[in-house]
């Protein structure tokens, strides 16, 4: 896993670790070309636990910044809100952006806080995108376990 991750940490970018991260799953972890070719794609869109729970810690700071009440409301939708965005934020330069908009009209966060969140995320993307990466693995990893897919002899 690395090699993928070192990747990603360096370019905060899952697309550039997608080679690395197909051929370690493949080779390194003996994980099955039907699991890869399908699981990993997929992963790397709906499956990021590290950016919902960037998401949800950001919405607590500004929460906290500007004084806004985390009634147990507040909290199940931000919880809600978060994951939801978490998921369907786009993969791209800028998606940040849409996400963090996204998240601070529904939890009536001040749109002044998106100066702070951006400035914030271009440091903490690296690291998000690392830990899910390293997380994909893990799950394809798992995931071809349990569906004996997974190739013993390599490693």
């Amino acid at each position: 896993s690395l090699p993928a991750v070192l990747i990603a940490v360096s370019s905060a970018s899952s697309t550039a670790a997608f080679a690395p991260s197909q051929q370690i799953c493949r080779k390194e972890y003996g994980i099955a070309q039907a699991v890869t070719g399908f699981g990993l794609p997929l992963s790397m869109v709906m499956l990021r636990p590290a950016l919902s729970l960037y998401y949800l810690l950001m919405s607590f700071f500004m929460a906290g910044f500007y004084r806004i009440e985390c009634s147990p409301g507040w909290v199940v939708t931000a919880v809600l809100v978060c994951t939801i965005v978490g998921i369907a934020s786009p993969p791209v330069p800028g998606g940040a952006a849409a996400a963090a908009s996204m998240i601070f009209i529904q939890l009536n966060i001040p749109m002044e806080a998106m100066a702070i969140a951006l400035t914030i995320n271009i440091l903490i993307d690296f690291a998000v995108t690392a830990i899910d990466t390293l997380g994909r693995h893990m799950t394809l990893f798992n995931l071809a376990s349990d569906l004996n897919m997974l190739d013993i002899d390599i490693g």
